[in-house]
């Protein structure tokens, strides 16, 4: 699951990668190095419980989007900047939260 997560993170304007245990547990988190001021070191855990009922989001902050998916084995959170393809950032999170 960690090389998936990676592949998410190398795609073109991804700025991070964030997965929690449905518990909040973060499991894994990786940022590159031009990660937005104020999202590296954010407290997702507080945030990830929020939005427990949806099952798919995408959320637009300070010229950034954030996506959010939750499933049986988690939530994962990407990062990522206007030029994201997000049609690719929702296959390769179908291909690991259905691993």
């Amino acid at each position: 699951m960690k090389a998936a997560l990676q592949e998410i993170l190398a795609m073109d304007d991804v700025h991070g990668v964030l997965f929690f245990s449905n518990s909040g547990k973060n499991l894994f988190h990786a940022f590159r190095e031009d990660t937005p001021e104020g999202f590296s070191d954010f407290n997702w855990s507080t945030v990830i419980p929020r939005f427990s009922k949806i099952e798919e989001s995408e959320i637009v902050y300070a010229r950034q989007r954030v996506y959010i998916r939750h499933s049986e084995l988690g939530c994962l959170v990407v990062i990522m900047g206007w030029d994201a393809t997000i049609a690719m950032v929702r296959l390769k999170s179908n291909a690991v939260l259905s691993i």
